[in-house]
């Protein structure tokens, strides 16, 4: 029976610290000894425990959740107050959990784009490389990707520099919808026949057989801001301890493992269906539905590239399954500390350690809301392409 169950390090602990402080008005001053709560290591794990499991050859998926934080710091500084001279000789107290806060995981909607392009990945017989038919209707309008040059009669200033504005958009919108595109497609058609060859061999070679397949993403998910000089004490004004994230990255992993029975691999045809497929030849939907003008902009606000792309015609039949899926994401950040004590008196902000964090969590599946068809808002690119859209349509008078 599978029990859940949490396990802790750490070396979180009181340490000893020392405060002296000197008055030379009066000649007076006294040492102080105190302590403060603080740490170097300390790691979290929470997963599921099955009798046997290490034992298994094939372990089936379970969820884990692991979290590591290792901190290197100094002493706090010395400070003044007013005519006072304040010595510390200790280790600032830090919190663990205050720390992890200030490390935001990736969002929901971040986490559903990922699972649904793995899903992808793993259910596609053949890599899907390009749209040979999209590409040659493309050729035919070569000629249109010469931007049109506005040049409006007479030398009036104003409507120049309006005839240059709609030339340089013409520019804009002729590189993103045209030769962008073009080229892009030219360059993965002269790579299609390594990766099909490739993808082919592989299929045969795991016919029969349960074999491990990954699909991953680098950098999947930013953050809209990170943490700036945030007070881990909340002094307010007082002995400061800020903290500022200054590298944070986050990565996406799916895994399972596929078994298939398909028929058909080997021979001349197999190499042709390979081919078919993966140039797009097996989907007229998406060659109908990319061929309609500005059908690019509506897929800006609803998603219809999944109800397009799953109307493609597998190459082959026959048994094939994506067994035990996960999906995993690991957070990597570091924040930098300073101290600040009391800068209403001109003390200086001094950096006095590092906190390094390491998240990573992995669930069972793949969790997809195909029912939602509505995207998450425009990037700031296509934010640039629609403003450019509706400008190019002015023309100077």
């Amino acid at each position: 029976m599978a029990n859940e169950r949490v396990r802790s390090r750490t070396d979180l602990g009181t340490r000893p610290g020392l405060l002296s402080w000197f008055d030379p008005r009066t000649n007076t001053g006294a040492d102080i000894g105190f302590t403060t709560s603080s740490f170097t290591n300390w790691e979290y794990i929470r997963d599921i425990s099955t009798p046997g499991f290490r034992k298994l050859k094939v372990k089936p998926p379970h969820a884990v959740f692991h979290e590591k934080i290792r901190a290197v710091t100094s002493h706090y500084p010395s400070w003044v107050d007013w005519n006072q001279v304040t010595v510390h000789r200790y280790i600032p107290g830090l919190d663990p959990g205050s720390l992890s806060h200030l490390v935001p995981s990736p969002d929901e909607m971040s986490i559903q784009n990922g699972c649904r392009s793995a899903f992808d990945h793993f259910h596609d017989q053949m890599p899907d490389i390009t749209s040979l038919p999209n590409f040659l209707l493309e050729l035919r309008d070569v000629g249109q990707l010469f931007p049109k040059l506005f040049l409006p009669s007479g030398k009036q200033g104003p409507l120049m520099a309006r005839a240059l504005a709609l030339s340089a958009n013409g520019g804009f919108l002729s590189y993103q919808f045209g030769w962008k595109p073009l080229v892009s497609d030219i360059i993965a058609m002269g790579k299609a026949s390594e990766k099909i060859i490739d993808r082919l061999e592989f299929l045969r070679a795991s016919r029969g057989k349960l074999t491990k397949v990954n699909w991953s993403r680098k950098e999947f998910f930013k953050p809209a801001s990170l943490a700036v000089d945030y007070d881990l004490w909340a002094s307010g004004g007082g002995q400061q301890l800020l903290a500022s994230v200054v590298n944070y990255s986050a990565d996406f992993t799916a895994s399972g493992y596929m078994y298939h029975e398909l028929e058909g691999l080997d021979g001349d045809l197999a190499m042709f269906k390979a081919f078919n497929s993966a140039l797009g030849l097996n989907n007229p939907v998406r060659t109908i539905w990319n061929a309609i003008p500005f059908s690019f902009v509506l897929e800006w606000f609803i998603k219809m590239d999944n109800l397009v792309e799953n109307k493609a015609l597998s190459p082959y039949h026959g048994t094939f399954e994506i067994r035990d899926v996960t999906h995993s994401t690991r957070v990597k950040a570091q924040i930098h500390l300073d101290a600040y004590p009391y800068p209403s008196y001109g003390n200086p902000r001094t950096p006095i350690g590092n906190v390094w964090v390491d998240r990573y969590e992995r669930k069972v599946g793949l969790p997809i809301d195909f029912t939602s068809l509505w995207a998450d808002g425009l990037s700031p690119t296509q934010t640039a392409l629609l403003a450019a859209l509706v400008f190019s349509k002015l023309k100077p008078k």
